[in-house]
């Protein structure tokens, strides 16, 4: 080595730590650059005053979707506030004006007790909260669009409507419903309870007197879509009328958490979504919503939340779905009034439908009240052509086979022939139950309705809610062959968009349904195939070579 020279592992050393040096200052660029991009993200989307500094400010454990659903009458954001310039998306336009990537936690011990509580799976991305989080998502985002797109005439409605779903719910919806085909069932003879409540001072109650009258509470488990309104509130349509300014609806979740039956929430027995008003969109959404609640259940019942229940209403549910000459049955009818006892020896039975005569309801099928046919009581279910939205009982696999549709928003007419011919179509079996074991609160006069909300939010354009209604109902029209809306004959097009995923099962033909239930929807008649069968107990002469064979079940 020569005298003055730098010894080598001393270049070395110099080097590293130029290198170094080099790394870390790139590595502050790094973080500036990012910082300065969230932090003008988060004032793009929260520079509103109007907005509280953190979605947990507000008191609603909705988050941000709630805390803006509260604001039925706020005025649109100005000048870079949430949402701003906000259109009628196009599938283009979404990742750019709607991922708006809110934190829409809850409280964040209360989503540490559900990640521990109600898990699917550690390793699924379909956990409760999870899947509460997106849907939390999706509602902010329809809100925003909501509400900043007042005016709309119904196909421009439905137009952003559709947008959103297919970009957001859409694959989510896939991704959900394949992972669900092969998640573990508990096989404990669990019930899931669906129940979608808008503004019902009976959700309560009804919570309650199923958790009494349950003949094993643990295995009740509970999936609750609450549609409130929480500020601002009005009341239904009054004698002469009149509409006045009311309280907020009670929080039928919280009163129910802190009930004596509170153990059911801690345990993550009762798992709920909340939704105001104006982000309400229909009950059949509703369902939609709580079917997603589901969390390894056997049994799945759906009802609404004004319902009264006798004494081991679930086990004897199942020995009904058990005792039915089916491998894929489904428990239905229309409850009787609450002020019948339970239970009553004789079930009723859905036998007869109508075609609407009315304009609304574009001469879809409507179904009759629930009769007590038979003269004594059968053990064994009988056949029935249609199922009742406010009550029925299947086991969980349905929930993969004939799904829910997420592109039938803002509807009340055409849910349930749907849903009737749907799981037919699918190869479900149709029966009444043999006992009543639910009542149902059938007189609400003065209450507020869905479409009352969406009438003041959207305005008079394009019909209010029913012509929203009109356009959509083309869509279960469709699907039951209808000839004024086969695919040339709707607009827009997109209303019968994804029917092959959402709409007639593979198993049975429609036409076959139909002809069962004495439907002709060419002509728009009944005819009363029904006094053939479904008034007498028998079974339908659509069975073919099966019907002497499940006849012989009920005897002489």
């Amino acid at each position: 080595m020569q005298i003055g020279s730098v010894p080598r592992s001393s270049k070395r050393r110099r080097v590293k730590r130029r290198d170094l040096y080099i790394r870390l200052a790139f590595s502050i660029v790094i973080f500036v650059a990012s910082s300065v991009y969230f932090f003008d993200t988060f004032q793009r989307f929260y520079s509103d005053s109007s907005v509280p500094n953190r979605v947990h400010d507000t008191d609603s454990t909705i988050g941000l979707a709630g805390y803006l659903g509260n604001r039925a009458t706020r005025e649109r954001p100005k000048g870079g506030g949430l949402g701003q310039g906000l259109k009628i998306p196009t599938s283009g336009d979404l990742d750019l004006d709607l991922d708006l990537d809110l934190d829409l936690d809850r409280d964040r011990d209360r989503d540490r007790d559900r990640d521990r509580d109600f898990k699917r799976g550690h390793d699924s991305e379909h956990s409760i909260s999870e899947t509460v989080r997106f849907l939390e998502s999706f509602l902010a985002k329809l809100h925003v669009w909501q509400h900043n797109n007042h005016g709309l005439n119904d196909i421009g409605i439905w137009d952003g409507y559709h947008n959103l779903v297919k970009s957001i719910v859409l694959p989510w919806d896939r991704s959900y419903l394949k992972e669900m085909k092969t998640r573990k069932r508990r096989h404990d003879g669990s019930i899931f309870l669906s129940v979608a409540s808008y503004r019902d001072e009976n959700c309560l109650p009804t919570l309650k007197e199923a958790y009494k009258n349950s003949g094993d509470p643990h295995l009740l488990n509970v999936g609750l879509v609450q549609q409130n309104c929480m500020e601002n509130c009005k009341s239904g349509v009054l004698e002469g009328g009149k509409i006045t300014d009311i309280e907020a609806d009670e929080d039928c979740y919280d009163k129910f958490c802190e009930s004596e039956w509170g153990e059911a929430c801690r345990d993550g027995r009762v798992r709920v979504v909340k939704v105001n008003e104006t982000e309400s969109l229909g009950p059949y959404f509703a369902r939609w919503v709580g079917s997603k609640l589901w969390d390894g259940e056997d049994w799945y019942m759906q009802i609404d939340s004004h319902m009264l229940f006798a004494h081991n209403w679930d086990k004897k549910s199942v020995e009904m779905l058990k005792s039915a000459p089916s491998e894929k049955p489904v428990i239905t009818t229309y409850p009787p009034p609450h002020t019948s006892a339970l239970p009553t020896k004789i079930g009723t039975r859905i036998c007869d439908p109508l075609i609407a005569g009315s304009d609304i309801e574009s001469q879809i099928v409507r179904l009759q009240a629930g009769i007590k046919y038979d003269k004594t009581h059968h053990h064994i279910p009988r056949f029935a052509p249609f199922v009742a939205a406010g009550y029925f009982v299947a086991h969980t696999t349905f929930l993969t086979d004939v799904p829910f549709d997420p592109f039938l928003p803002w509807i009340f007419m055409g849910e349930e022939i749907s849903l009737s011919a749907r799981l037919w179509t699918s190869g479900y079996d149709i029966f009444s139950p043999p006992v009543d074991v639910i009542s149902h609160i059938y007189v609400r006069r003065h209450k507020p309705k869905f479409w009352e909300t969406f009438n003041r939010l959207w305005g008079g354009a394009g019909g209010g809610h029913n012509g929203i209604q009109l356009r959509v109902i083309d869509r279960i029209k469709s699907s039951l062959g209808y000839p004024e809306t086969s695919p040339d004959m709707v607009h827009p097009k997109t209303i019968l968009d994804y029917l092959d995923e959402y709409g007639m099962g593979n198993e049975r033909p429609v036409e076959t349904y139909l002809d069962m239930a004495g439907i002709d929807v060419r002509e728009k008649f009944t005819y009363r195939q029904m006094d053939d069968w479904c008034h007498k107990g028998l079974v339908p002469p659509q069975y073919g070579e099966r019907r002497e064979e499940l006849q012989n079940l009920y005897g002489p």
